[in-house]
């Protein structure tokens, strides 16, 4: 719960500042490639049922650590980029834990592709799965 709170507070203040620096196009690109645009689209078509608390949720975590990553690409720095995968991967541990675990083998394969691939849009590489360490899902 704690790392939900703090991803939410953080995102809701870099990303609810109408002057934020942090709405550049990497961030647009990451945000358009999440995911939850799909699970939702499931969700729609009354495929698997995500719940919008939990859809939202999974948005916020993303997010946050999306411009993360676009914050510290821009002052050209990437070394806190394992803290913010640590950070999103905790947070969707403690939201699947808290909603049944809902992230079931698709979940988890799309989300971890998706941390790595914005971990490498980047500029930082990792052999193996980045998501590996931290993950209970």
């Amino acid at each position: 719960m704690i790392y939900r709170i703090w991803i939410v507070l953080i995102f809701g203040f870099i990303v609810g500042c109408s002057d934020s620096p942090f709405k550049d196009e990497l961030v647009v690109e990451l945000q358009e490639n999440k995911p939850t645009h799909e699970w939702k689209a499931v969700a729609n078509k009354g495929g698997w049922h995500y719940s919008p608390s939990v859809l939202q949720e999974t948005d916020n975590i993303l997010d946050a650590y999306i411009v993360s990553l676009a914050k510290d690409k821009a002052i050209k720095k990437i070394d806190n980029t394992l803290e913010y995968v640590e950070t999103a991967v905790v947070a969707l541990n403690e939201l699947s834990r808290d909603n049944g675990y809902f992230i079931e083998t698709m979940e988890r394969e799309q989300l971890a592709d998706f941390i790595q691939g914005s971990a490498l849009r980047v500029g930082f590489s990792y052999k193996g799965d980045i998501t590996e360490r931290w993950r209970e899902w």
